[in-house]
C-alpha cells in the first residue's frame, strides 16, 4: 500500500511473520540437537529470512514514520529540482558559445546563478545541512562557467560586477563564521542572512530586463524553462524549511515562489 496506514499494517505483519519464523527456527533448533546435521539448510534459510523480514520492517517503519515526507522527500526531490534548474540553461549557453553570440540571452541571472548557490555552500557548511549543501555545490562550477561564457560574448558590465561583489561578501561570511563569530547560532544566522539576501537578489534576476520586456512585448529574454523550475524549486523548499522550522529556508523561498 502506498498510504501511511497500510505501510504501518505491513509493517506490522512482518513482525508477526518475523516473530513466527524465529519461533520456527527455535523449534527446528530444538530438533536439530537430535538430528544435528539434516537441517542445517533450513535453519540457514530460515536465519536469512528473519534477518529480510527485520530489514523490511524497518524500512517500513522509517517510511510512515511522521515527517519522512516534508523532512527527507521534499529536500531531495529540492536537490534533484534544483540540480536541474542550474542545468537547464546550459542548452542556452552552449548554442550561444557555438554562435559567438549572447543574442537575445539574459546573462544577468547566470552572475546571480554564481552568487547564490555560494551563499547557500557557505550556510549548507555552516548549519551542516547536506540537503542544502548538495543542492547547490553543482551550481557554483555552473554559474561560474555561464558568467565566464557571458563575459567572454561581451556581456555587460553588470555581469562582472555582480560577480565579484558578491565574492567580496562571500569572502567577509566566511571570515565572520570562520574566525570572528564563536557562537554556532550567531554564525549560522550571519551565513542564512548572507544568503537570503543574495536568493532574493537570484529569483528576481530574470526580472532585470522586465521594462524592456514591457516596453518592446517581448519576453524572449526570460528562459521559460528556468522560471517554471524556480517556482518549483522555492516551493519544495518551503514546504521543507517549515517541516525543519528553519525561517532562513522558508521564508526566502516564499518571496521566490511569489516571484516566479
Amino acid at each position: 500500500s502506498t498510504t501511511a496506514p497500510g505501510v504501518a499494517a505491513n509493517a506490522t505483519d512482518t513482525r508477526r511473520w518475523a516473530a513466527a519464523t524465529r519461533r520456527a527456527r527455535r523449534f527446528i533448533r530444538a530438533e536439530n540437537r537430535k538430528k544435528p546435521v539434516e537441517n542445517d539448510t533450513a535453519i540457514a534459510t530460515l536465519e536469512s529470512q528473519a534477518e529480510l523480514a527485520a530489514s523490511f520492517a524497518a524500512a517500513a517503519r522509517a517510511v510512515a514514520a511522521p515527517g519522512f515526507a516534508t523532512k527527507v522527500l521534499a529536500p531531495t526531490a529540492g536537490t534533484l529540482l534544483a540540480n536541474a534548474m542550474f542545468l537547464s540553461s546550459l542548452p542556452s549557453v552552449l548554442r550561444a558559445r557555438r554562435a559567438g553570440t549572447l543574442g537575445a540571452l539574459n546573462p544577468v541571472p547566470f552572475a546571480a546563478t554564481f552568487a547564490n548557490c555560494v551563499g547557500w555552500l557557505h550556510y549548507g557548511l555552516v548549519a551542516n545541512n547536506h540537503f542544502v549543501f548538495w543542492s547547490n555545490a553543482p551550481g557554483c562550477v555552473l554559474g561560474l562557467f555561464y558568467a565566464a561564457t557571458a563575459l567572454a560574448l561581451g556581456a555587460p558590465s553588470t555581469v562582472e560586477r555582480v560577480v565579484v561583489a558578491s565574492t567580496a561578501v562571500h569572502v567577509a561570511a566566511a571570515y565572520a563564521t570562520g574566525y570572528a563569530l564563536a557562537s554556532p547560532a550567531r554564525r549560522r544566522l550571519v551565513a542564512g542572512l548572507v544568503a537570503n539576501g543574495i536568493l532574493l537578489c537570484y529569483y528576481a534576476a530574470p526580472l532585470s530586463t522586465m521594462a524592456e520586456i514591457l516596453a518592446t512585448k517581448d519576453a524572449s529574454s526570460i528562459s521559460a524553462p528556468l522560471v517554471a523550475l524556480n517556482g518549483a524549486n522555492g516551493l519544495l523548499w518551503l514546504v521543507y524549511g517549515l517541516a525543519v522550522d528553519d525561517r532562513l529556508v522558508w521564508v526566502p523561498n516564499c518571496v521566490g515562489v511569489l516571484l516566479a
